[in-house]
């Protein structure tokens, strides 16, 4: 299963319409807010065989589980449940280490290359969290800061077409992410 099945899997159980947004801002539109899916809330989730999941979904799973919690806070009732083991490989989940990789994707945020955050759009809240799990393996290596930097600059020369790398503010970035990193406890 990839994230993109696990969207496929939620929105078929729900009720969603095809045009339904594969993003955060999507999804607490339609669940928190209502009269967009076939089925409202209370929803109760079940994730089976989570011990088996990629990270990628494992986060996305605690990300969701994460908005659920101040969902009920606010009346709209949805509940994650996991079936089996989930602490093979899903620590997210488990919210061991959700917070290590929350306060990446915050400093992920204030690095916003391509400016998703300065302006007041309605950008998905997830727009930089394909690159978290890459960043927290590189935390994890104990790589250097410029190593991350360098990793910083070809994200956006690759995977975001940008020309300007500024390896300043990529450096600084990377020292801002190992900070966090062993503020976390490794």
């Amino acid at each position: 299963m990839n994230v993109d099945d696990f969207w496929d899997d939620l929105f078929e159980a729900i009720g969603a319409p095809k045009w339904h947004g594969r993003n955060l801002n999507a999804l607490h539109d339609s669940v928190h807010a209502g009269s967009i899916n076939k089925i409202e809330a209370p929803y109760r989730i079940v994730i089976r065989d989570a011990g088996k999941l990629p990270m990628s979904v494992a986060f996305l799973l605690f990300r969701i589980d994460r908005m659920a919690v101040e969902w009920q806070r606010e009346g709209t009732q949805v509940e994650i449940c996991f079936e089996g083991d989930i602490l093979l490989g899903l620590e997210y989940v488990a919210k061991r280490k959700g917070d290590l990789h929350l306060k990446v994707l915050e400093i992920l945020r204030d690095w916003d290359p391509i400016g998703v955050y300065e302006t007041s759009g309605d950008w998905p809240d997830d727009e930089y969290d394909s690159y978290a799990l890459k960043i927290i393996e590189l935390l994890k290596r104990d790589k250097k800061a410029n190593e991350i930097a360098e990793h910083l600059g070809k994200l956006m020369t690759l995977s975001m077409g940008l020309r300007n790398v500024r390896p300043d503010w990529n450096l600084a970035i990377a020292h801002m992410l190992i900070e966090a990193y062993e503020s976390t406890g490794r």
